[in-house]
């Protein structure tokens, strides 16, 4: 995160991740595109 590095941490997720939230997220390409918005900024939005 502190990198900015966004395809470096979506490599981490399992394909079969499950993250509770909002929303739920189901698999790998859902988590990715959910947290794409954490990497548009230059500074990262939480430590």
């Amino acid at each position: 995160m502190a990198e900015r590095d966004h395809a470096a941490v979506t490599k981490h997720p399992s394909e079969h991740a499950v993250f509770f939230g909002a929303k739920v997220l189901n698999g790998k390409p859902a988590v990715a595109a959910a947290w794409k918005r954490f990497f548009d900024a230059k500074d990262a939005p939480f430590s």
